[in-house]
């Protein structure tokens, strides 16, 4: 019975390890576990959305689905920054609004996939008023270089993603 119970007993940081997919937003590196992400694809022409936060850049389609386009940067509060042949669009599968959907995140360049060991994984520090932090699971390190480890879920489940993503889909 003691035995099952340490079992259990696992940190977050054990439960976050694998393989992330790496991308960078401004002056920083980023990872979303590739369990949640579908594809990595090239900006294309976004439709946009009438009367739709800033955040929203609007829809692509892709194949037979139409996937709603948020710019990660200006969710995290940060300045408009102009799209250039780097930026690409990551294809996220996340839950809003007890619904699975597909969701395209903007990022300023994309990596590769890295496998992060949980024994590489630090919670991260939380400072002041919120921001970026209440949606990390931990930071790592790659190739010398800080990665923050997003709950991704944790972004696209805020109260303002799921306001918005309602009046988009009305």
């Amino acid at each position: 019975m003691e035995q099952k119970i340490l079992q259990n007993k696992t940190t977050s940081a054990e439960k976050q390890g694998g393989k992330h997919i790496l991308f960078q937003l401004r002056e920083s590196i980023y990872g979303i576990h590739i369990l949640k992400t579908v594809a990595v694809i090239a900006l294309r022409k976004i439709k946009p959305i009438p009367q739709s936060p800033k955040f929203i850049k609007g829809n692509i389609n892709l194949g037979d689905k139409t996937i709603t386009v948020l710019d990660l940067g200006l969710i995290f509060g940060m300045d408009e920054k102009e799209y250039d042949d780097k930026t690409c669009i990551v294809i996220i599968n996340t839950t809003i609004s007890k619904k699975r959907k597909e969701i395209g995140i903007i990022v300023d360049t994309a990596y590769e996939v890295f496998d992060i060991p949980s024994s590489k994984i630090d919670t991260f520090p939380k400072y002041g008023p919120a921001g970026e932090e209440d949606y990390l699971q931990g930071v790592g390190r790659v190739k010398g270089k800080i990665v923050k480890l997003l709950n991704i879920e944790k972004v696209l489940s805020s109260k303002a993603i799921i306001n918005a993503q309602k009046c988009v889909e009305e």
